[in-house]
């Protein structure tokens, strides 16, 4: 005999999950902001799968824009969140996020680089930065390494890197989202087999934590592990689990 409960249970959970379905057809951006809010809950969860998880931790968010588009989605888990970006309205925008977040507006690349004192030190670092050549002719986030590393706590056990991760560049350039000019996405790829010692167009994650724990000897760290945290068929957040080498 069939449970009145039971059936009340699914078909309740049917229409909620219609109601959602329908509002982010409706709503686009609501569809994003569950999407974006997702990712980074997988990025938490997959820290604490991996034995490295994150409570309370001060982030480093360097490429924030107004921070609508990702940092929203982690500021009820920090401690607190610095959040930069060069874009002056952008960061203007991003102060009123709340009282967790401070902000500094200015050339982040050059930042890290030049030692800007603005900056501190993190146990999360998300180099969420525009992807392609398409941006100021910068190439994915190799302008950051090593310098990057340095803004790492060194007193804590661990610290975390999470970095855009293109798998299929090709399959990314063919969306106009991220359409590149031929030109700048031949340099790209050629900076690609650079950084990454292979002319392959798809890398794996193991050959990216092997170039970025390369990166991360120069600073003192090491790649102790490493997970992939989807967030697009051709691009993604590599987690690297850093340890002092």
């Amino acid at each position: 005999m069939a449970s009145f409960s039971t059936d009340l249970h699914y078909w309740t959970r049917r229409a909620a999950i219609g109601g959602i379905s329908g509002l982010t057809r409706a709503l686009p951006p609501v569809g994003n902001y569950l999407r974006v809010r997702f990712h980074i809950d997988i990025v938490f969860w997959l820290c604490a799968a991996h034995g490295y998880p994150l409570r309370n931790p001060d982030i480093l968010d360097p490429f924030s824009g107004a921070g609508i588009n990702m940092s929203h989605g982690y500021l009820e888990r920090v401690n607190s969140a610095h959040l930069c970006d060069i874009n002056e309205d952008y960061i203007r925008l991003a102060g009123k996020l709340g009282p967790k977040v401070r902000t500094t507006h200015g050339d982040s690349f050059a930042m890290m680089n030049q030692g800007d004192p603005r900056l501190g030190r993190y146990d999360l670092i998300i180099l969420d930065n525009n992807l392609g050549g398409v941006y100021a002719g910068f190439c994915e986030h190799f302008d950051a390494m090593p310098a990057v590393f340095r803004y790492l706590k060194d007193d804590a056990g661990y610290a975390v890197l999470a970095l855009n991760f293109i798998t299929d560049p090709d399959l990314m350039d063919s969306d106009p989202r991220f359409r590149t000019p031929p030109e700048s996405f031949a340099e790209q790829m050629r900076r690609r087999a650079v950084f990454y010692g292979t002319d392959e167009r798809r890398i794996t994650p193991r050959i990216g934590a092997a170039a970025y724990d390369r990166e991360a000897r120069k600073e003192g760290w090491t790649v102790a592990d490493y997970a992939l945290a989807p967030r697009a068929e051709f691009f993604h957040f590599l987690l690297l689990f850093l340890r002092r080498a």
